[in-house]
């Protein structure tokens, strides 16, 4: 808690990182798909509009910002900076690519046995639904 973490996801397509339309991450006492509280964090990278997005469960609201803009969007549990947030794709056709998302967990988000999950999302709107990719805790 209160302390810069860094994740990172690595995400690839067959027909190339840019068919990738959306990578959801989340950090959730749930199955990833809505069922539990708490939800610590849902990030969510959109490749057509180069957007990072950052839901508030209290308000069930996306913010957005640009990866590397010197912006921090939050909610009562997490912040997400943009500054250290970034976007390197294995090239113009490469077919992978990696998020580095940089995260302060806030008091309200301690709690022991959270887990991690991942969804990925193509242009033809087919998914992989939110797979467990992880665990992790956040205490003070």
């Amino acid at each position: 808690m209160g302390q810069a973490q860094t994740f990172t996801t690595t995400c690839s397509d067959p027909d190339g990182w840019h068919d990738i339309s959306t990578i959801d991450f989340k950090i959730a006492r749930s199955d990833g798909n809505g069922n539990g509280v708490p939800l610590a964090l849902w990030v969510q990278f959109d490749e057509g509009s180069n957007l990072i997005r950052f839901y508030d469960p209290d308000l069930q609201t996306w913010q957005e910002g640009v990866p590397g803009a010197n912006v921090t969007l939050s909610s009562r549990f997490a912040e997400l900076n943009l500054a250290g947030t970034s976007v390197h794709g294995s090239g113009p056709t490469g077919p992978s690519v990696q998020i580095t998302w940089s995260i302060v967990f806030r008091d309200a988000a301690v709690m022991n046995n959270y887990k991690q999950y991942l969804k990925i999302t193509d242009d033809a709107g087919l998914t992989t639904g939110f797979d467990k990719v992880g665990s992790w805790s956040v205490r003070r």
